[in-house]
């Protein structure tokens, strides 16, 4: 299970790392909402 990353900016409850759909890495850039 993924830990959540307290840098990365807060896109509403369970979407960021919870619905992560893996067409991105999003720890190679947490930051970017790209392939999100």
């Amino acid at each position: 299970m993924a830990t959540p990353n307290p840098l990365e900016p807060v896109k509403g409850a369970g979407t960021t790392l919870w619905v992560y759909n893996g067409k991105g890495d999003a720890y190679a850039n947490p930051l970017s909402d790209d392939d999100w």
